[in-house]
């Protein structure tokens, strides 16, 4: 496991490219989980940790045991039913970081909702199944996931 610190900065000059040179960063990386803190001081920033693992070498994949369910992007094609599902992951995603004061991105990436939406999982224990989704955040967020999918 490696890890990334990244500095997001909250002054409207730095904002915008902080946020960018994070989303680059994690776009091709396996993310395993992210922390992050804010800082307040006279410069108020958040402070993000990455962790991820470096992409894995053929001996590396055939290493590994856990299973996970393949990344989605947001070409996908979802069925109406499916999309429903989608918008309310996303709009439980923003009361979140909107009550949490952080960025939505650090609940939950559009590809690991998506990624749940297809694989609908039963359990919490099943969301780790979706690439980028520890434990960590299964301990944090899969209760009230699980408990949104089944009122869908």
């Amino acid at each position: 496991m490696q890890v990334q610190h990244f500095k997001i900065r909250l002054h409207n000059d730095f904002l915008v490219e902080d946020q960018q040179k994070l989303n680059a960063f994690i776009k091709d990386k396996n993310v395993l989980q992210t922390s992050s803190t804010f800082i307040t001081g006279v410069n108020e920033f958040w402070s993000v940790l990455v962790f991820f693992e470096g992409i894995p070498t053929n001996e590396n994949k055939e290493k590994s045991t856990k299973t996970t369910f393949p990344s989605i992007t947001n070409s996908v094609k979802l069925s109406e039913q499916e999309n429903q599902l989608f918008q309310s992951l996303k709009e439980w995603r923003a009361a979140k970081a909107e009550k949490l004061k952080m960025p939505q991105y650090m609940i939950c990436h559009n590809s690991e909702l998506l990624s749940i939406v297809k694989l609908q999982p039963k359990s919490p224990e099943d969301l780790t199944q979706v690439k980028g989704f520890g434990d960590l955040k299964r301990m944090k967020y899969g209760n009230e996931i699980i408990q949104l999918l089944q009122a869908c």
